[in-house]
């Protein structure tokens, strides 16, 4: 994940999907935390080896994720530092993250393809 390799994951997901989107995608790849979790994480959650998981689905998806891997550790290093949540949160409440997909369709997800009628060009 070297800057030598040209424009890096985090700065291609951060175009892609706006700061605060980007954040968020990191952090749920490296705890592997579901949406609703990452809605409620808090900046005190992440501690040097592990990261608590507010799930709610389950007893077993509060939990304490560890982060075993360098590129975990990476990933909740940007989400921390490019998250922007206020008042204690990681990340902004109300964002659309479906929404920042499409906003560059060239990326990711063809809205042709991925949507109901009438999106198409």
């Amino acid at each position: 994940m070297s800057a030598k390799r040209g424009l890096g994951y985090q700065t291609m997901l951060s175009v892609v999907l706006g700061p605060d989107n980007a954040a968020r995608a990191a952090f749920m790849v490296g705890t592997g935390c579901e949406w609703s979790a990452s809605e409620v994480a808090l900046r005190d959650d992440v501690r040097k080896d592990f990261v608590r998981v507010r799930g709610t689905k389950a007893e077993t998806r509060d939990r304490d994720v560890p982060l075993v891997r360098v590129w975990q550790r990476e990933l909740v290093d940007y989400a921390l530092e490019h998250g922007m949540g206020k008042d204690g949160l990681l990340f902004r409440p109300n964002t659309s993250f479906t929404h920042a997909l499409y906003r560059r369709p060239g990326y990711f997800l063809e809205p042709r393809r991925s949507c109901s009628r009438g999106l198409s060009s």
